[in-house]
Parts: C-alpha cells; sequence; structure tokens
C-alpha cells in the first residue's frame, strides 16, 4: 500500500541513506604516496578518516576508493602478483599478495557493439551521399588503416584496449611485481551444445577460476569482499542528429548539469544515467543497462527529477559499480 510522503521528509529519507552503500558495504582503501606512486592498501578507516580530516591526504578516487598522501613516507611494498583472464566478451582480474589475500578483483565487460556501429555508420554516409552527392563516383578503399597489412580490426583493437587499460590501472593503484596471464581456446562446438561436455571436467565463473588458481598452490583469504563491475562504453555521443534527413539535432552536452552515463545517487542507490529529458526527468540503470523501475513510489517520484540526483562521477570510457560477493 502506497502513502503519499511530503517533499520534506524525501529530503530527510535522501540524506539518511546518501552513503548507505559505501557505509554497508566493506571495502579496501587503495593508498597512493605524495608521487602518486602505489604503496599497499589499507582497511582501517579510521586512520583514513583521520588522514583527510587533517589534510594529510585527499581523495583521487570514489570507485575504488583511493587517497594520496601529502607527506613523505617509506615505499615499502609487499609483493603483488596480478592474474588476469583474458577473454573476448568479460575479463576478470584479482592480486593477491605473498600470503595468497585477495585485496582486489574486477570483473570488466568489453565492447562487442563496434561492428553494429560501423554499420549503421556505412547506411548513414550512404545515404547522405546518395542525397547530396547523388553523381559522385563510388570511393573504395580511400582509408589508409583499411588497405594497411597485417591490421587488426576495430573490434579487436578495442579489446586489447579494454585489456591494457585495466592491467594499467591495476597498477597504478597497487605496487604489482608479477602477472600471470590466463589464455585459453574455447570449444566452439560445446558451447552450442553443453550436454556434451564432460561431467568430470568442473565448470566455473571467471573470479572462481581465478581463486582456484591461486588456492591450487597456497590458502586464499578474501581480505576485501567486493568485486568491482566494469563496462566499457564509447568515450563520446558521436550521433549528432536524427532523423530522415538529419533534421533533429541530438544534445550531447548537459542537460541540468548532467551527461549520458554520469554515475548518480538517487534515493539511497547509485544508479548511471540513460536518457535524459529537456524537462529536467531521466531515465536511470544499472551497470548491465536495465532501466530501473520507480512504477512503486509515490505520485512525483514515479520519473527521476535530475534536480533530485546527486552526481558520484562524470561519464567515463568505463561504468564501474561495487558489488559484494
Amino acid at each position: 500500500m502506497l502513502f503519499a510522503i511530503s517533499n520534506g521528509k524525501i529530503k530527510n529519507i535522501i540524506s539518511e541513506l546518501k552513503d548507505f552503500i559505501l557505509e554497508s558495504i566493506p571495502v579496501m582503501v587503495y593508498v597512493l604516496d605524495i608521487n602518486g606512486q602505489p604503496l599497499m592498501p589499507t582497511d582501517r578507516y579510521g586512520k583514513v578518516k583521520h588522514l583527510l580530516r587533517q589534510g594529510k591526504a585527499v581523495v583521487v578516487k570514489r570507485c575504488p576508493f583511493t587517497i594520496r598522501l601529502l607527506y613523505d613516507t617509506t615505499a615499502y611494498t609487499q609483493k603483488l602478483t596480478l592474474g588476469v583472464d583474458t577473454g573476448s566478451g568479460t575479463l576478470g582480474t584479482a592480486v593477491s599478495d605473498e600470503k595468497g589475500n585477495i585485496v582486489y578483483m574486477s570483473e570488466v565487460t568489453v565492447r562487442n557493439d563496434i561492428t553494429d556501429k560501423m554499420k549503421q555508420r556505412l547506411r548513414y554516409r550512404r545515404n547522405r551521399r546518395n542525397r547530396k552527392n547523388r553523381y559522385r563516383k563510388a570511393r573504395y578503399l580511400n582509408r589508409r588503416n583499411s588497405i594497411k597489412s597485417d591490421r587488426f580490426s576495430p573490434t579487436m583493437t578495442s579489446k586489447f584496449h579494454s585489456h591494457i587499460k585495466e592491467i594499467d590501472y591495476i597498477k597504478s593503484i597497487l605496487s604489482v611485481k608479477t602477472l600471470v596471464l590466463e589464455t585459453g581456446q574455447f570449444d566452439t562446438h560445446l558451447l552450442k551444445k553443453p550436454c556434451l561436455a564432460n561431467p568430470k571436467v568442473r565448470h566455473c565463473t571467471v573470479a572462481e577460476l581465478i581463486l582456484i588458481f591461486q588456492a591450487e598452490t597456497k590458502p586464499v583469504f578474501l581480505i576485501t569482499d567486493i568485486l568491482y563491475l566494469k563496462k566499457s562504453v564509447s568515450d563520446g555521443d558521436f550521433q549528432q542528429t536524427k532523423g530522415i534527413r538529419s533534421e533533429q539535432v541530438i544534445n550531447t552536452g548537459k542537460i541540468y548539469g548532467f551527461r549520458k552515463f554520469d554515475k548518480v545517487r538517487y534515493l539511497g542507490n547509485e544508479y548511471f544515467i540513460k536518457g535524459r529529458m529537456s524537462t529536467g526527468y531521466a531515465v536511470l540503470m544499472d551497470i548491465n543497462g536495465k532501466k530501473a523501475d520507480f512504477s512503486k513510489m509515490p505520485k512525483g517520484f514515479k520519473t527521476p527529477k535530475l534536480s533530485i540526483c546527486r552526481s558520484i562521477s562524470a561519464r567515463k570510457s568505463q561504468l564501474i559499480q561495487a558489488m559484494a560477493i
């Protein structure tokens, strides 16, 4: 049963739940020295809080929570090992110390929409050429990258960049000494017919595979209970117009201070902006692209307002969300 809630009461609810997610999930705090070099992470939240209040540290990134010290300190670090499970659709990473303790885990969904976007761009260009340059001779293979020998396709290039970007980011917040890459070929026939799978073979997810690999050599202890989900998206909105003759201009800038894919907090939960309206309303989604349902909210809150949304982070080439495991 739904009850009418005043705007003042809604604001109190928002203020009480604004940090609910971060407070309810234990996270590791990653530390950088004064020169930006990675140190060992910590879970001493009281120490981190005092450093921030005393002005001896600043917040570099919120998810994952990273701080940079503003005073000189020792550069002692342990030997950390980074394990990467490469994949065409999803890649998984995990960092462990000498004792086998996991201090960082992430799962990145790489882009697989580049082929469709390039085909759509081809249709747009062909349509525009037929409308504005009907008698121009067709041009084929006039791109230098298209005729280059031994080149990688745009899709493969994007996948390489996604892997390299995640590895470089982990090295920027953790002092990784050893890198382990797991490469393997998949049986496509078995993927089409799972009934042919060998019952003696254990099937597991990406995160479980990395943990099993560590468990074969030494016991595993999860210091962190956080798995960082990351999804690669385009850097910007390159489509500027829409319509049969491109007569409708698409606003790719900010509306009420927000852009598409910005991370916001609405009513105590974290979402990503999927769409914006010039009237001040927004369409929110989770990291998987599923639209958030507010149909059970009181009248006036069924459609999120940009004025109520609180900005967490601006749009980037990766959407990041912390998930407890």
